[in-house]
């Protein structure tokens, strides 16, 4: 794995030239800054996304541990400053009380680590998909020799991974060079 220094964020300014790499980090940074604006709850279950503006309003709230004052370094409670928001059908909250936009939904967001993370367990034929009568779906990489996997209820009910474990194969191997 190669590792990357932390890139600093680039603002955009109208009328400047950027390189390819630099329009990318500068999409990359307005898409991310999007999939974490708020969204109001109250509309959400009226199937609208109205998302909130602050309203310059900012609640202080004393943080605790276990019941007793957080207390800082120099020894005085710690706080939290949490914006007010508004949505402009007058509904209104604080920030983290508002749903978060995201980077799901019908048409996902997809970075480069999740494309990375998709390339490491998905299968990419030179035809498009691995078998024509399949037309959608994602593509698991599988052992060559046809290793078993996991169900897909297994996986989500006992946490299992995808292929299952054979605890007894290392004792199959130790028979088969005693007995051979």
């Amino acid at each position: 794995m190669r590792w990357h220094k932390p890139i600093e964020p680039l603002e955009y300014e109208a009328g400047k030239e950027y390189s390819k790499a630099q329009k990318e980090q500068i999409a990359d940074t307005l898409l991310r800054q999007y999939g974490k604006k708020e969204l109001c709850r109250e509309c959400l279950t009226e199937g609208v996304e109205e998302e909130g503006g602050e309203t310059g309003h900012v609640e202080t709230i004393p943080q605790f541990e276990e019941g007793d004052p957080l207390l800082g370094e120099d020894e005085v409670q710690i706080t939290s400053d949490l914006p007010e928001l508004q949505c402009p059908q007058g509904h209104i909250w604080y920030l983290g009380e508002g749903k978060s936009r995201g980077h799901a939904g019908d048409n996902p967001v997809l970075f480069e680590e999740h494309l990375i993370q998709r390339r490491r367990r998905e299968i990419y034929p030179v035809d498009g998909i691995p078998d024509p009568s399949i037309v959608s779906g994602m593509y698991y990489k599988t052992h060559p020799q046809g290793r078993k996997v996991n169900t897909d209820k297994a996986r989500r009910t006992q946490g299992a991974s995808f292929y299952r474990v054979y605890y007894f194969l290392p004792l199959i191997y130790i028979i088969t060079r005693i007995w051979s």
